[in-house]
């Protein structure tokens, strides 16, 4: 059991487990027409915190640390991407659909998707430039 958390990158499981934990507040926040102020803290701290948790793992590609001695992600960052893709479009339908019933428009959540994408689409950036540079020394890591 201790192997297995051995191997847990900290800073990966504790930004999986804020995006969680906001994505839920969010969506809680949807429900209860935007009446908790914490979700909105939240997305403000996250705002903050992804880019620079990001920017430290693009450091690590570029710096040349081997795929191999970096801690394996429980998660991809595409699940990230597409479970918030997925919770957004819902709300927004559900809002259209029952709006006599859900009156607030989640527009955090609306904020906080397309600012995840642009965070989501430079680290894909990053990735794809950094294997077209290293093409040998990539494909020999993983």
């Amino acid at each position: 059991m201790k192997e297995k958390f051995k191997n847990i990158n900290p800073i990966k499981f504790t930004l999986d487990l804020y995006t969680c934990i906001l994505l839920i507040s969010l969506v809680i926040n949807f429900f209860t027409a935007n009446e908790r102020e914490a979700a909105a803290w939240l997305a403000d701290l996250y705002t903050k915190i992804l880019p620079m948790c990001v920017g430290g793992f693009e450091l690590n590609r570029w710096l040349g640390k081997p795929k191999k001695e970096r801690p394996p992600k429980l998660i991809e960052g595409e699940i990230y991407v597409a479970l918030w893709t997925i919770t957004c479009i819902l709300l927004v339908f559900i809002q259209v659909i029952l709006p006599e019933h859900f009156p607030a428009k989640p527009e955090q959540l609306l904020g906080l998707t397309s600012w995840i994408w642009g965070v989501f689409l430079f680290s894909n950036g990053s990735k794809r430039f950094h294997q077209q540079k290293n093409p040998k020394k990539e494909n020999s890591e993983e």
